[in-house]
C-alpha cells in the first residue's frame, strides 16, 4: 500500500507515523513545501519572550523521520496538483523541476495559513504574522537588533502569548483589538480579567483599532500603524494574529467537496468525496459536539487525533482490499489473525483499527496570560445568541482549594446550559490555579453527553491543597441544578430589574469597602429579623460577595412571601461588569480620617491578642488570610486595625486576588500601604495604622546641621499642606543640591500624610536614568544628546562649589555624617512613602530617553497630567 501525505506538522506528521507503527510493509512518502516537517508552532511565542529557545520547538526532523519510521521525506517538495484518475500527485522541487508521484491513499494534511491584513503597507518587511519557524527567526532577528517597539494586532491565542512574551523580553507593546474584547472562546466579561492582567504586565490594549494602514515612521525610524478612527502608533515592528484561512486551494482544484467556508468536507474516518483520499488538520470541516452543526477547529490536539483516524482507516481499507489474498490464522498465544502480504505476516490483531472514528469537537481550549489560566469548552453566550438557541448560565467564583488551607485563589466560572435537560452547552474558567483541571473535566463530561446534573454528581478527587470537598465543578452543577428545578432565580449584572432593591446581605465592613450603587446592606445574619424594613411591593435582588450568601438569603426571603432574585456570581461578577478605576500601584496615606467603631468579637472570629498592644514601636503584627474565604480578609484586617493603637504596623499576607480590595479599603480607612509585593499567587504588604509618632516609616531624611535648610523647607512645605489632599513638585534641574531637595521636600511631606508627585522634566528627568543604562536603539543625534547629559542620581553635580568633583565630594561626606540619605536613597524611600514619580513625556522624547532607560516611575505623560494632579494640591513647587 503507498501512501502519499501532503503536509507535515500535527496532522500530517501523526499520520506518517502511525501508518508505519500499523504496517512495517507500508510504502509512506512524506511532502513538504517548507524545510521543517514537525515543530511546535504553539510554541512559537514563548521563543520570543526567551522561556524557550529554537531548537526545543523542532519535535521531529525529516532525518529522524527517515531514520526512525522509514518515512520517505520530501521536504522543498510542494505537490501543484492532483489527478484522481490516474491516481498521481504532481510534485515542484525547490529547483523548479516538476514530476509525478502516484498513490494508492492520499492524506491532505495542508493546513492554515495566517490572514493577512488588506491594507496598504502591510506588504512591509517589517509587518509579518507569527506562524512558522521562519516567522520566529525573522522576529528574533529584530529583537536582537535592538527592536524596543512592538504593535501586536489581534485578539486571539497567538496575538495574546506574544503581546506578554514581547513585554517580558523588555519591549514597549500595544495590543490593538478591532472589537471590545480579548478572546472569542469567552465573553467579554471575563475578558475583562485578561485585559486587567495585560496592563499590569505593562502591556497597552486598545480596542476599537480597526488598522487603516501601515506606513514609514515620521522620525525615518520603524514604521507606524494608522487606524480608521485617527489613532496613529509607531512601532519598529508589527505581528498580526488576526485569523486564518485554510489551504483548501489543492483540494478545490481537484474537485473534493469544499464548504462555503472553504474547508473540506469528510466524515468520521477523515475520508474526503473521493474514498482515496483523505484529509486531516486545520483544513477540514468536522462536527460541532455542543450542537451538532459543521465546525473548524485550528488546533493541534484535534489534528493529531485526525491523522491518527485517517491512518487506521488506510490500513483498514488496505485489509479489506487484500482479502482476495491469503488469509490465514496462525496458533498463536493471542490467536490473532495475520494478513499476507508481499510474503510477509501484517500484524492487525483486531477490528480496532476499521472502528476509530473522529466523531467532532468541543473547541477545549486553555491559555497563559500572565499569572492567569484561561480555560473554555463549547459555545459563549454570545454565539449562542446568534445562533438564536435557547440556554441558561450561572456565574460562581469558588476558592482553586479548601478555604482552610493557605494559597488559594478564586477562580472565574461561567457555565452555560440548556434550559430543558441541562445539557452542558459551554464554560469558561479564569484564574492562578487548578482552571486546566476544571476545563478538562467538564470537557469530559460534555463529551460524553453530560448535563449540569452529572457535574454535581461527578465523583472526584479531593485534598485540600487542591480543591474543597465539593470542587468547584461540582459546586456549579449544583447551582446550575437548582436553576432548573427553580430553587433559585438568577439575575445577572447587565440585566437587573427595573425598580429592584439592591439588597447586600454582606458585613458591614465589606459594604463600607464597596457597593453596587444604591443598594441597602442588612448583614445576613440580621435578615431574619430585620424584614419589616424590606418593601414587598418591589422585586428584590439579594448579592454578596461570589453567590453563596445571596442565595441564603433568597431563600429566606422566597420563603416569606417576597419577589427575589440572587445576583449570579456576587459582588465580584458585578465588577467585572463595572470595572473600578486603578488606584496608584502604592498609594500613599490619606489625609485623617475618624476611625469607624470597632466590631464585636465573636468566639468564631477570633482577632489576634498582640493586636492590643499601645507601642507603635514595637514588632510589627503579623496577620495571615490566606486560609480565609470572603468575606474573613476583610473582617479580620478591619478587627485587628479596630484593636490596635495608633502607629500600629501590621504584615500582611493574603492571597493575590485581595488586592483591589486592600487598596480600597486601605483609601476608606486612611490606613498606609506602605510596601506591597504580589508573588506567586501570594500578596505581603506592611501596613500602619495613622497616628502615632510614626518613626519608624523610614529613614528621617531631614538632617540637623548642614541639612537644617532643607529640613526647614520641608516642614514649611508639609505645613502648607495640612489641609490638601495632594502636593506637587516640578523637577527642572540635574544639579545634585537641587535633586536633593526636591526629594527630601517630597519625602517629608509624603511622611506628613499628603500625596505627593514629583513631575521630572527636562534636565531633572537626569535623575531618572538607569546606570548601567540597558541597550535601546537611539537615533545618533540621540546618543549623543544623552552622552551629555549625568547618567542617574549618582553623575550629579553641584549647582556651585563643584571644583571639578572636590566639593561633590565634600558634600557628600558631609551629608554622611549628618546621616542625610544620599539621592538614590532619598529615590527609595520616596517610593516606598507613595510619593508618585511622573516623567514628562514631551521632554524624553525631546532629549532621547528610552523608558527603559529611566527607573522605576507611575507614568509617563505630558503636562496636561501634571495640571490634573496639580490642579487638587495645595503649594506647586518648581526646582
Amino acid at each position: 500500500m503507498k501512501t502519499i501525505v501532503i503536509g507535515a506538522v500535527a496532522g500530517g506528521a501523526t499520520a506518517a507515523t502511525r501508518l508505519r507503527r500499523l504496517d512495517e510493509n507500508a510504502d509512506i512518502i512524506l511532502l513538504e513545501r517548507g524545510d521543517y516537517v514537525s515543530f511546535a508552532n504553539c510554541g512559537l511565542p514563548y521563543r520570543l519572550g526567551g522561556v524557550t529557545n529554537r531548537d526545543a520547538l523542532l519535535v521531529a526532523t525529516p532525518e529522524l523521520l527517515r531514520r526512525r519510521f522509514r518515512v520517505d521525506v520530501r521536504t522543498g517538495s510542494e505537490a501543484i496538483s492532483i489527478d484522481r484518475a490516474a491516481k498521481t500527485v504532481r510534485v515542484r522541487r525547490r529547483d523548479g523541476s516538476e514530476y509525478d508521484e502516484s498513490y494508492d491513499a492520499l492524506i491532505l494534511a495542508t493546513g492554515a495559513s495566517p490572514t493577512s491584513p488588506n491594507v496598504p503597507g502591510a506588504d512591509d518587511p517589517r509587518v509579518s504574522p507569527l506562524w512558522t519557524v521562519p516567522d520566529s527567526d525573522e522576529i528574533a532577528r529584530r529583537l536582537d537588533s535592538g527592536a524596543r517597539r512592538a504593535l501586536v494586532v489581534g485578539s486571539g491565542f497567538v496575538a495574546l502569548e506574544s503581546a506578554e512574551n514581547l513585554r517580558l523580553k523588555g519591549l514597549e507593546v500595544v495590543l490593538a483589538v478591532r472589537g471590545d474584547q480579548l478572546l472569542k472562546t469567552i465573553d467579554r466579561e471575563a475578558s475583562r480579567l485578561i485585559e486587567n492582567e495585560l496592563t499590569a504586565l505593562g502591556v497597552r490594549v486598545e480596542f476599537g483599532a480597526s488598522l487603516a494602514a501601515f506606513e514609514p515612521a515620521a522620525d525615518g525610524d520603524g514604521i507606524s500603524a494608522v487606524f480608521a478612527d485617527g489613532r496613529r502608533f509607531d512601532t519598529d515592528f508589527a505581528l498580526t494574529g488576526i485569523g486564518v484561512r485554510p489551504n483548501s486551494q489543492l483540494a478545490q482544484s481537484c474537485g473534493l467537496q469544499i464548504n462555503d467556508a472553504g474547508y473540506i468536507v469528510v466524515d468520521e474516518q477523515m475520508r474526503t468525496s473521493d474514498e482515496s483520499i483523505f484529509a486531516v488538520g486545520d483544513v477540514v470541516q468536522v462536527v460541532d459536539l455542543t450542537t451538532g452543526r459543521p465546525t473548524a477547529v485550528a488546533l493541534a490536539g484535534p489534528a493529531q487525533k485526525q491523522g491518527r483516524v485517517a491512518a487506521d482507516a488506510i490500513v483498514s481499507r488496505a485489509r479489506q482490499l487484500e482479502n482476495a489474498n491469503t488469509l490465514e490464522t496462525t496458533n498463536n498465544r493471542s490467536n490473532s489473525p495475520k494478513l499476507v502480504s508481499a510474503n510477509k505476516l501484517v500484524d492487525i490483531s483486531s477490528d480496532a483499527v476499521s472502528e476509530s472514528r473522529y466523531v467532532g469537537t468541543l473547541g477545549a481550549s486553555i491559555l497563559k496570560v500572565g499569572s492567569l489560566a484561561v480555560g473554555s469548552v463549547g459555545w459563549t453566550e454570545k454565539r449562542l445568541k446568534a445562533a438564536a438557541l435557547p440556554f441558561r448560565k450561572i456565574y460562581l467564583n469558588p476558592s482553586s482549594n479548601a478555604g482552610f488551607y493557605p494559597g488559594g485563589t478564586p477562580i472565574f466560572v461561567k457555565l452555560l446550559f440548556a434550559p430543558n435537560d441541562g445539557k452542558i452547552l459551554g464554560a469558561q474558567f479564569v484564574g492562578r490555579q487548578g482552571v486546566d483541571k476544571r476545563t478538562d473535566v467538564v470537557a469530559t463530561a460534555a463529551r460524553f453527553g453530560g448535563t449540569v446534573r452529572d457535574l454535581a454528581t461527578l465523583e472526584l478527587a479531593y485534598a485540600p491543597p487542591f480543591n474543597a470537598a465539593k470542587d468547584p465543578v461540582n459546586e456549579a452543577g449544583m447551582i446550575a441544578s437548582n436553576v432548573l428545578t427553580g430553587l433559585t432565580r438568577p439575575v445577572y449584572p447587565d440585566e437587573l430589574p427595573e425598580n429592584a432593591l439592591l439588597l447586600d446581605v454582606r458585613t458591614p465592613e465589606e459594604f463600607e469597602l464597596a457597593t453596587i450603587p444604591g443598594a441597602v446592606n442588612v448583614p445576613l445574619d440580621e435578615l431574619r429579623d430585620r424584614l419589616g424594613e424590606l418593601d414587598r411591593s418591589r422585586p428584590i435582588v439579594a448579592f454578596c460577595q461570589v453567590g453563596k450568601r445571596g442565595y441564603v438569603a433568597e431563600r429566606i426571603l422566597r420563603q416569606r412571601g417576597f419577589d427575589v432574585f440572587n445576583l449570579s456570581g456576587g459582588f465580584s461578577t458585578w465588577r467585572l461588569f463595572n470595572p473600578p478605576t486603578p488606584g496608584p500601584s502604592v498609594p500613599a496615606s490619606t489625609p485623617s480620617v475618624p476611625q469607624t467603631p470597632s466590631a464585636p468579637t465573636t468566639p468564631n472570629a477570633p482577632t489576634d491578642s498582640a493586636a492590643t498592644t499601645s507601642n507603635a514601636d514595637a514588632e510589627p503584627l503579623e496577620l495571615d488570610v490566606r486560609a480565609l474565604a470572603c468575606p474573613g480578609p476583610i473582617v479580620r484586617l478591619r478587627r485587628t486595625f479596630d484593636a490596635a493603637s495608633p502607629g500600629t504596623v501590621v504584615r500582611l499576607r493574603a492571597a493575590a486576588t485581595f488586592e483591589i480590595d486592600l487598596r480600597s479599603w486601605a483609601r476608606s480607612t486612611g490606613v498606609r500601604i506602605e510596601r506591597f509585593e504580589t508573588q506567586n499567587g501570594e500578596l505581603t504588604a506592611t501596613l500602619r495604622k495613622p497616628g502615632g509618632s510614626e518613626t519608624s516609616v523610614a529613614p528621617q531624611p531631614f538632617a540637623t546641621s548642614s541639612g537644617a535648610d532643607f529640613a526647614e523647607q520641608a516642614k514649611n512645605f508639609a505645613a502648607q499642606t495640612q489641609n490638601a489632599k495632594s502636593a506637587a513638585i516640578v523637577l527642572f534641574s540635574s544639579d545634585l543640591d537641587k535633586a536633593l531637595a526636591a526629594l527630601i521636600i517630597a519625602c517629608g511631606a509624603a511622611a506628613s500624610g499628603v500625596q505627593t508627585s514629583v513631575f521630572f522634566t527636562f534636565w531633572g528627568l537626569s535623575v531618572l536614568r538607569k546606570n548601567p543604562a540597558p541597550r535601546v536603539k537611539k537615533t545618533l543625534f540621540d546618543k549623543a544628546f544623552g552622552a551629555l547629559l549625568p547618567r542617574g542620581a549618582e553623575r550629579l553635580k553641584l549647582s556651585k562649589m563643584n571644583f571639578g568633583g572636590l566639593g561633590k565630594a565634600a558634600m557628600k561626606h558631609a551629608m554622611s555624617k549628618q546621616n542625610v540619605p544620599t539621592l538614590p536613597e532619598l529615590l527609595t524611600q520616596a517610593k516606598e512613602l507613595g510619593v508618585r514619580f511622573v516623567a514628562c513625556e514631551m521632554a524624553a522624547n525631546v532629549m532621547g530617553f528610552a523608558p527603559e532607560e529611566l527607573i522605576e516611575v507611575d507614568e509617563i505623560a505630558g503636562v496636561g497630567r501634571f495640571i490634573d494632579l496639580a490642579k487638587d494640591a495645595g503649594p506647586t513647587l518648581f526646582i
